[in-house]
């Protein structure tokens, strides 16, 4: 009798379940298909949607009724008290990265003793020290023959390179660009042999020249290894500083200005056409890591000493002006500068304080106090 009860119910809880179902299943809005972001996949994120726990849900926040035909539009920003300077449009610059360069691309005086190097090189087995040399060279030879076609590019006559080039001419930029990868790869095999030999006399430039083929192959995080290897000893060879040198203005465009700081500690002098470069290095770096200190006087002469038609004039400008509102408004440091400036520098000046001031309108009062005041 049971059995027959809840037989005959069945049906009846089948039709419910299906008529549940079907209501349930009803049509629903549209919707895009879920793609997962792309910063999502790079870090290895999961692709489907993450469920939002119910904790985390709030009820919708209800708005205020709108009066009148349309809202009420948000309040302006405050003109500044005073008609300020414009800044001058910012050309672009190409700072170095990684390398700054030392040396013109032409072919070297021993461009054509190539094959004698190569012949005294072992193709097997330990690279004996007196054996370094030959390497060296060689890798330097195709390194500034790459250097060279790059040149030949750019002058559009890749079809016309000098008779003792040592190679032949390509017919087009397509070879001529092929052949520039051919010798930076032979130039980084040669050239990275010399690592292991510290005691050779000119292993700094050998890992500096490898730093640049590298660089110029696109393979950054390998050359920046090589330049802070020869960067990291006590020498005060030119290419050792200049690795350190590079490494100030890659960690500089890294956003990493307290590394940028090291290297500019353990960097010596530069040669004299990089003067105003190592000074524009520093200010960058005094305002990247917001230590005035960092400043010197060569640096701070260099304000008035680079010319209209400098391209550093500009950016060291605008640096400039950042370096005098790092915390605070900075009378004394803005009256130091304006004295070393004149006629559109000075105007470039202030309108580069000017927009770093617009944010904010207590700042942009006391830039118009200053210019009340006249400036020196």
């Amino acid at each position: 009798m049971i059995a027959k009860f809840y037989l005959t119910r069945i049906p009846l809880a089948l039709l419910a379940a299906a008529l549940g179902w079907f209501l349930a299943s009803g049509p629903k809005a549209a919707r895009e298909p879920f793609s997962p972001r792309a910063d999502s996949l790079a870090f290895g994120l999961p692709a489907e949607p993450v469920p939002v726990p119910a904790s985390a849900m709030q009820a919708p926040v209800a708005k205020p009724a709108v009066t009148g035909t349309a809202a009420a539009a948000p309040a302006e920003a405050a003109p500044p008290p005073c008609t300020l300077p414009k800044a001058p449009a910012m050309p672009p610059f190409a700072w170095p990265d990684p390398i700054v360069p030392t040396d013109p691309p032409n072919l070297l005086t021993v461009n054509g003793e190539l094959a004698a190097h190569l012949a005294n090189i072992p193709t097997e087995g330990v690279l004996p020290i007196e054996k370094v040399e030959h390497v060296h060279t060689a890798g330097k030879i195709y390194f500034f023959r790459a250097l060279y076609l790059q040149t030949r590019i750019a002058a559009g006559s890749v079809a016309t390179i000098d008779a003792a080039a040592g190679f032949e001419a390509p017919k087009n930029v397509t070879q001529a660009e092929a052949k520039i990868q051919e010798f930076l790869g032979k130039a980084t095999f040669f050239l990275s042999k010399v690592r292991p030999h510290p005691p050779y006399r000119f292993w700094s430039e050998a890992l500096y020249l490898n730093a640049w083929a590298l660089a110029l192959l696109g393979r950054t995080p390998e050359a920046v290894e090589f330049l802070q290897i020869a960067g990291r000893t006590r020498s005060q060879t030119l290419y050792a500083n200049y690795a350190r040198f590079s490494l100030v203005f890659h960690y500089l465009k890294d956003g990493k200005g307290p590394l940028a700081a090291h290297w500019l500690a353990l960097l010596g002098k530069v040669e004299p056409q990089h003067e105003s470069l190592l000074a524009a290095a520093r200010l960058r770096t005094a305002v990247a890591t917001k230590r005035p200190e960092l400043m010197d006087a060569a640096t701070r002469a260099t304000l008035s000493s680079l010319t209209a038609d400098d391209p550093l004039l500009l950016p060291f400008l605008d640096q400039a002006a950042a370096l005098c509102l790092l915390e605070t408004f900075d009378k004394a440091c803005i009256q130091d500068h304006l004295r070393q400036l004149d006629g559109l520098k000075k105007t470039s000046y202030l309108g580069f304080l000017a927009v770093r001031a617009a944010g904010s309108p207590e700042l942009q009062e006391k830039l118009c106090a200053l210019l009340k005041e006249g400036t020196p």
